[in-house]
């Protein structure tokens, strides 16, 4: 695979921030200015530069829904023009949930078909339940928040009809999101699979044994991911 150019949109959020780590080892990895979203000639300009965009920019969680819609569906509305008459791959951030019926996930929905209709090469990615270390706690993860929680000593709450959680750990889905940008063209919707499901039961009681330094852990890959997770909060507490 050839070296490219990929701007992130977003690259100071959870997810943006893996990614640029991960595609800065064989990729020029540019973050896009925040200022450019206000000057669309400067934008243009910026990306007619990029082989590729990663689209992460956006709200996903507040107490106003009318304006979550209107921020995500402006934000994409200003790629898809910047873009235009480019040859810059735009690569949206979806979410495998995307069918709930919630501003958030109506934006979502929106804003891949509205970029679906420019003659940019586009794709979709539905993205799985992501963790990892950096996700912030009390917003979209149970496993962010238990982290924050065990980490800190407060108690993590399990509902009693919780069930299991399907996820992926923040490294592959950023390895995965470059592949998509730099590879070959994967058509307009790519579907990401969850690499584990776990029980919300079994998070916290793998907490509460790091906690407990327990010799009774089953080191699988999960439990692994899980204590890099748990132990960034550790560090920043």
């Amino acid at each position: 695979m050839s070296r490219k150019t990929i701007a992130v949109a977003g690259a100071e959020g959870f997810i943006g921030s893996h990614v640029m780590k991960a595609g800065g080892r064989t990729n020029d990895m540019r973050a896009v200015p925040r200022e450019l979203w206000q000057d669309k000639t400067a934008l243009a300009g910026f990306l007619k530069e990029c082989d590729a965009v990663i689209m992460l920019a956006g709200l996903s969680r507040s107490d106003d829904g009318e304006k979550l819609y209107r921020v995500n569906m402006e934000l994409v509305r200003k790629l898809a023009n910047a873009v235009e008459g480019s040859a810059c791959r735009v690569v949206f951030g979806s979410t495998t949930h995307e069918a709930k019926e919630s501003p958030y996930h109506a934006s979502k929905r929106d804003g891949a078909a509205l970029l679906a209709a420019i003659p940019n090469e586009t794709v979709t990615v539905l993205m799985p339940n992501t963790f990892g270390p950096g996700g912030k706690p009390f917003y979209n993860s149970v496993v962010s928040t238990f982290c924050y929680q065990a980490a800190h000593g407060e108690t993590m709450s399990v509902s009693p009809d919780a069930g299991e959680v399907l996820l992926i750990d923040v490294q592959t889905l950023a390895a995965q999101l470059i592949g998509i940008a730099a590879g070959a063209y994967p058509g307009r919707r790519v579907v990401l699979e969850h690499r584990f499901a776990v029980p919300v039961r079994q998070i916290a009681g793998l907490l509460t044994a790091f906690q407990k330094e327990s010799a009774e852990i089953v080191w699988d890959e999960f439990a692994v991911l899980l204590r890099k997770t748990y132990e960034s909060y550790r560090r920043n507490s």
